[in-house]
């Protein structure tokens, strides 16, 4: 027996998806090519990070109740930056939500300091399949609608199809990232 283990000679029959687990948060973090000093910079990137992992969200069926911010400084001799998190009051994968969540953090917690690294993270998932409908919420379908045509193009024709408008700015890394693989460029 210990023969056939040490050769790689093994009989039992393989079961695909013995080790996959639901993740416990689908996040996504950015080196930043300058420092960022003004906040209406950092928001635009906090938008494109946002919708990446809401896209990744919706991919996967899944809907976020945690979301996390963080921010790391220019200064890598004296570090600076927070990581916090908050708790929505419904879970979601729709992109502006989570963004407005990520920006009172940001404002919150954020101290003015150049930032090189910002991220941001969905933990404690639910299903997408089903939530609780709120009174107050009427446009909730149809942002999801809106999200799901959104992706469904962006998967067809890549990521550089459809961008927002803040991407185009001199602050967003949206079209130039669609470029390149990990960093590096196709």
């Amino acid at each position: 027996m210990y023969w056939r283990i040490a050769n790689g000679i093994d009989e039992s029959p393989v079961t695909p998806g013995t080790h996959q687990v639901a993740p416990k948060t689908v996040g996504h973090m950015m080196t930043l090519p300058r420092d960022y000093r003004k906040l209406d910079e950092i928001k635009v990137v906090l938008l494109e990070l946002t919708e990446l992992v809401c896209q990744r969200c919706r991919g996967k069926g899944y809907m976020g109740h945690v979301v996390s911010v963080g921010c790391l400084g220019a200064d890598f001799e004296r570090p600076t930056g927070f990581y916090r998190q908050m708790k929505m009051v419904d879970p979601t994968n729709v992109t502006n939500q989570v963004y407005r969540a990520a920006v009172e953090l940001l404002q919150r917690h954020w101290d003015g300091l150049p930032i090189r690294r910002i991220g941001i993270s969905l933990s404690q998932f639910s299903s997408d399949d089903e939530y609780q409908i709120s009174l107050f919420d009427q446009d909730r379908e149809k942002a999801r609608a809106l999200e799901r045509v959104t992706d469904l193009l962006k998967q067809k024709h890549g990521d550089s199809i459809i961008i927002r408008a803040t991407s185009a700015t001199p602050a967003g890394k949206a079209s130039d990232r669609s470029m390149k693989i990990g960093g590096n460029f196709k």
